[in-house]
């Protein structure tokens, strides 16, 4: 597939949600296309911002659903992006199975190496720390199969530029480990994240980042991409973009134009005073920038919410995404008497936290994770938020947990090709907001779920909200209640080629994308089935 077929396909995904004035470097996009997923957008490294926040602002307390203003009062300096003018830039990245040319300028990190080594192919370093500190633009840094364990924060402050990006590689795409859960956990510490990137221009590819004592990578830098990579049991988000409540951000400039694609990101967990009430599998929030995205991306059994898009002003894009079984206790406290959980396991080892006070292990009481699948909003948050081709299942711990939650955004909604099963609600989207909420082509199912119940109603639309061309709409009352329309008879799972979660973790395809595993696609035998509904 050539660059122009890439900007062509994105051009187009953006365009189904009514988005289409806008251009890619001039490429034209107007050519239909076959509609399929493409496994080669990445952020353009163009041109923006280089500079280096700290990470010092992180007050990450986002503990509950509710409307309530954080420290400092959030972002008064930002504008509301109007949807009409997306502008997420992509380039052709060279990662579908095929690394980076290796040169001699290249550095080499090896699980057997030693920081004393000249970090060549047969002299390898240990720490990425160290290999980060020899690399400059246009270095990559090879990483040989293999568990690195490490006891700090390696910070990527350093920056590329835009023809010479810094990358950091799984040799041959094998499985590098970086484990740190030698590092003391932190409540909502900076010093405690595994991987902090606050330079610009960094290309992350296939790396696995557990274990750390909070965010297990935080981006506050732009034009940052994350490809093939995997976040899990971190005491904090696997994946987070942005600052902390106070930041001001703008005209969105700062974390802005970074792509997280083909990414997992699985059962991490905060154990401060709100246990479980922080951790997502990604999250965009706290005035991060504009020009974000998320495409092919799975997150589950996170402990709070699966994505969090709280307090953003700007526009981001998920695309492409699974969503399921966030919130559950037992993945985080073990429910049998004397047994511990993984967060007490991991947290037991260190009498004191990064900043020398003592730890307390508050996961023995109760469990706080709103469990909620792509929550798209929170805190006044005022971005058009954008959601296509899309899967969020099984969050159902309450009667009122939400698979798709507008979360009090005052921006507004965009739901395409979207399906939604074993919610609480399926479509929250229960509040007025400037641009008014759409929803279009998209499934919920009348599905009896997990706790036995059965979610009556595929949710709510309220406001200068629509759907078209779904299985539900509006009731005649027009209070907002959806209601399932029956035209085409009441879907189910046999309208599915499957559902199952072993098909939603069936291995990525060689080049990262989604397992083509038939998981949430309708057969061809449904009547749902070339209507244009849940073309996920």
């Amino acid at each position: 597939m050539d660059k122009k077929q890439i900007l062509k396909r994105l051009a187009v995904a953006l365009a189904c949600l009514g988005l289409s004035s806008f251009t890619f470097f001039g490429c034209a996009t107007g050519e239909d296309t076959d509609g399929t997923d493409s496994a080669n957008n990445t952020v353009d490294i163009g041109n923006g911002n280089t500079d280096d926040i700290t990470g010092g602002d992180k007050t990450d307390d986002d503990t509950t659903d509710d409307d309530k203003r954080g420290p400092g009062g959030g972002n008064h300096g930002s504008t509301i992006k109007n949807p009409d003018e997306p502008d997420i830039k992509v380039f052709e990245d060279d990662k579908n199975g095929v690394q980076p040319t290796v040169k001699d300028t290249s550095i080499w990190l090896s699980a057997d190496g030693n920081d004393n080594n000249d970090g060549s192919k047969n002299a390898p370093l240990y720490s990425l720390a160290k290999a980060v500190e020899k690399a400059s633009a246009g270095t990559t840094i090879f990483c040989m199969p293999g568990v690195y364990h490490y006891s700090e924060r390696v910070n990527l402050a350093k920056s590329g530029t835009a023809e010479q990006p810094i990358t950091i590689q799984a040799y041959n795409w094998g499985n590098v480990e970086f484990n740190f859960s030698e590092q003391a956990p932190g409540n909502n510490t900076p010093a405690a994240i595994g991987v902090l990137i606050t330079g610009d221009y960094w290309k992350l590819h296939g790396l696995t980042v557990c274990y750390a004592g909070d965010n297990g990578i935080k981006i506050e830098g732009s034009y940052n991409y994350l490809g093939r990579c995997i976040t899990h049991h971190n005491l904090d988000t696997g994946v987070q973009l942005g600052f902390g409540h106070a930041t001001s951000n703008p005209n969105g400039a700062l974390c802005s134009n970074n792509l997280i694609e083909n990414c997992d990101s699985y059962l991490n967990c905060d154990h401060d005073s709100n246990y479980g009430a922080d951790a997502d599998g990604f999250a965009c929030k706290m005035y991060a920038g504009i020009n974000n995205a998320f495409i092919g991306c799975r997150a589950w059994r996170n402990a709070d919410d699966n994505w969090d898009l709280y307090e953003m002003d700007y526009s981001v894009l998920i695309q492409d995404c699974w969503a399921w079984e966030a919130g559950k206790k037992a993945d985080f406290i073990s429910p049998e008497k004397g047994v511990k959980g993984w967060v007490q396991e991991r947290i037991e080892a260190f009498p004191l936290d990064i900043n020398g006070k003592a730890i307390k292990y508050r996961g023995d009481g109760s469990f706080n994770g709103n469990g909620n699948g792509i929550k798209l909003g929170g805190n006044s948050s005022n971005g058009v938020q954008l959601v296509k081709n899309c899967v969020s299942f099984g969050h159902n711990i309450t009667n009122s947990v939400k698979g798709f939650d507008q979360n009090h955004n005052k921006g507004g909604i965009y739901l395409t090709n979207c399906v939604a099963w074993d919610n609480g609600y399926n479509y929250m989207l229960d509040e007025s907001s400037k641009f008014g909420h759409t929803i279009v082509n998209c499934l919920s199912m009348y599905y009896p779920n997990t706790t036995g119940k059965v979610n009556k109603n595929p949710g709510y639309l309220r406001g200068t909200g629509k759907t078209e061309n779904s299985n539900f709409g509006l009731t005649s009352s027009g209070k907002g209640d959806l209601q399932y329309d029956t035209n085409y008879g009441t879907l189910t799972v046999d309208d599915f080629i499957t559902l199952s979660e072993e098909a939603a973790l069936a291995p990525r395809q060689k080049d990262g994308s989604l397992p083509d595993s038939g998981f949430a696609r309708l057969k061809e035998t449904s009547p749902f089935y070339g209507k244009g509904m849940g073309l996920v």
